[in-house]
């Protein structure tokens, strides 16, 4: 009995020494594949100085386009305003996203890369850091290629669970001003007119009066509300910016429900007609030529008839 006791003893003690040591065994496995493993350069795509960088292109299959800092603000293709915000991200991005892992170039990753974003940032006429970004189906991994070696990383965000290639991605309208009319001076306006072609009866005119204040031509005049409407007007933002001809030539055809006109003290003139509303939104056309999309809620603010401003 105490002989049977012993070796039970005796089988523990060295099943837990086999357990230790295979423990011990598989963490110095590890642990000598860590060390082997080659640490990723961390700051790769990181060496530009961004403070110096006034010029970013981007082209993609369909698309390409350049963002530059011209006058005191960034434009797109050296004819439009810059959404500052997007602007602000883009950097944002190109400051943080870091590799975390080397990837091996095999069949699938080059098909990944057949579409793809080039990126080149310029300071001052000179390209200081190129790279590709490409992406997954699901568009949840990013992978950047840096030029010069051919390497192929994943890209993450520390801290952030964020598609990094999402920036890259967006179209030429994608980059523009979303504010309508940030590009007019409204120190220079002059006269708005409102039309509504289905209710002239409603037409207004908002006009400098001898006091100084804007109102409502011919009616006594709520101020708050006319400041308020001018308010949503000026701050008037679109969802997307469609660039389809068809859409374009379509909507020369429709008659629209809304139409504002405004004016600077030159007689320059910046018009906007809005048509109905269908399954995505509010359709509007812009300087007669350009369709842009708004939401429904942001077009509801500025339907505002005559009526609408006379003071009770």
């Amino acid at each position: 009995m105490l002989a049977s006791e012993i070796q039970q003893r005796k089988n523990r003690r060295s099943l837990i020494t086999l357990i230790v040591l295979i423990g011990a065994t598989v963490a110095t496995g590890f642990l000598i594949r860590r060390s082997d493993r080659p640490a990723v350069e961390k700051d790769i795509f990181r060496k530009a100085n961004l403070e110096d960088v006034n010029k970013i292109t981007i082209v993609n299959p369909d698309d390409t386009i350049e963002l530059a800092f011209e006058n005191s603000r960034w434009r797109v293709n050296k004819e439009y305003a810059a959404d500052r915000n997007l602007v602000t991200l883009l950097f944002a991005t190109l400051k943080q996203a870091e590799p975390k892992r080397e990837i091996a170039s095999t069949d699938s990753i080059a098909k990944l890369f057949s579409i793809s974003s080039k990126v080149t940032l310029y300071a001052d006429g000179n390209p200081v850091q190129e790279f590709i970004a490409a992406r997954n189906a699901s568009k949840t991994q990013s992978l950047f290629k840096d030029l010069s070696s051919g390497k192929i990383y994943l890209m993450t965000i520390p801290g952030y669970r964020v598609y990094v290639n999402g920036i890259f991605e967006l179209t030429t309208g994608g980059w523009r001003d979303k504010m309508l009319f940030g590009s007019f001076n409204w120190r220079n306006f002059q006269t708005l007119e409102v039309r509504f072609p289905e209710k002239p009866a409603e037409n207004f005119k908002v006009q400098a009066e001898g006091t100084g204040l804007f109102g409502v031509a011919g009616v006594k005049t709520d101020t708050a509300k006319l400041n308020t409407f001018l308010d949503d007007v000026s701050l008037l933002t679109v969802e997307d910016y469609p660039e389809f001809a068809s859409l374009r030539d379509s909507l020369t055809q429709v008659k629209p429900f809304l139409e504002l006109v405004i004016s600077d003290i030159t007689g320059k003139q910046h018009g906007l007609k809005v048509f109905r509303e269908n399954g995505n939104g509010v359709m509007g056309l812009w300087m007669e030529n350009e369709p842009v999309l708004f939401s429904t809620q942001r077009i509801r603010n500025i339907i505002r008839p005559k009526s609408y401003f006379v003071q009770k």
